[in-house]
């Protein structure tokens, strides 16, 4: 008969996952995670008093993180407090780590409020430039189609001067056109997004930011977002940050995400956990196989 463990993990008080441990099972798994991501001993150790204080919660939001479901949006990941300081290091879901990106808390509740804003009341979202935003959005297109030619006409979509004798585009719509034509969207895609174009001009289709065209640094430079995660029909223009947020989250989960931090920021109320449509993504596990002795 096998004798039953009554020693206690160190960290959070459950027992030990083997006898000779000085850790639960979690937080076995969760040590080799920091091991294998090499953390700094200082980040490691912050790690850990946070979770004997809190328990296993997001640093962000209060919420109760998934332990085994790498696939879950509520898995339990390691982020970078400042973008890029390995010192701190805090725990938060999967989903939160994805949409903070490399923005520091600050900048982060920041534009959580302004998007509140804007959706509420119709208050212009104010462009800054964020300190460690490390995203180039490195577009697919030809560095030819860049090049201005002699100006012969106007530009079908937006009336500027076409970039030469035999273009039906200026140079900012031939660009987006030829990166139109490496994405392989489709004409459903093409047609809506010229549409949109003609409209309201490069300006962001949640937010209504005018994109950056030229710096593909910029948050704010123009990228393509799947309105409804891997439909391909649905094909609108939005920032590299605002793309970056919304990630695989439909726009009715994302405006709903949204609304629920700026709730728990400014009011302390409890973010509900929404089962999404069309979450693919999926964090690299650790094999149980590979934990080092504890």
């Amino acid at each position: 008969m096998r004798k039953k463990l009554t020693k206690k993990c160190c960290i959070c008080g459950d027992p030990v996952w083997a006898i000779h441990s000085e850790y639960c099972w979690d937080c076995a798994v969760l040590s080799d995670r920091m091991f294998h991501i090499k953390l700094s001993p200082e980040a490691i150790e912050g790690v850990w008093d946070y979770i004997r204080k809190h328990g296993k919660r997001c640093y962000y939001t209060g919420m109760l993180l998934d332990l085994r479901d790498p696939h879950s949006p509520w898995y339990l990941t390691f982020d970078h407090w400042i973008p890029g300081d390995g010192r701190k290091v805090v725990i938060t879901s999967f989903l939160l780590n994805v949409m903070k990106s490399d923005l520091s808390e600050d900048e982060f509740w920041d534009i959580i409020d302004q998007l509140v804003k804007y959706k509420k009341y119709g208050i212009p979202i104010r462009k800054r430039k964020f300190r460690y935003w490390r995203r180039p959005y490195e577009p697919k297109f030809l560095p030819e189609s860049m090049i201005p030619g002699q100006q012969f006409a106007k530009c079908c979509i937006c009336d500027k001067p076409v970039r030469s004798k035999n273009s039906r585009y200026c140079v900012q719509c031939g660009c987006i056109r030829d990166r139109l034509q490496c994405e392989h969207l489709g004409p459903e895609a093409d047609r809506a997004i010229w549409d949109y174009v003609r409209q309201h001009r490069y300006h962001c289709f949640y937010t209504n930011v005018p994109l950056d065209m030229d710096d593909y640094n910029s948050p704010w430079y123009l990228s393509f977002d799947h309105r409804t995660p891997g439909n391909r029909k649905e094909v609108v223009l939005t920032c590299v940050l605002i793309n970056e947020m919304k990630t695989d989250l439909t726009e009715e989960e994302f405006w709903y995400y949204i609304f629920q931090l700026d709730n728990y920021k400014k009011k302390g109320t409890k973010v509900r956990k929404k089962k999404l449509a069309h979450w693919y993504r999926l964090h690299p596990p650790v094999e149980v196989a590979n934990l080092v002795k504890c």
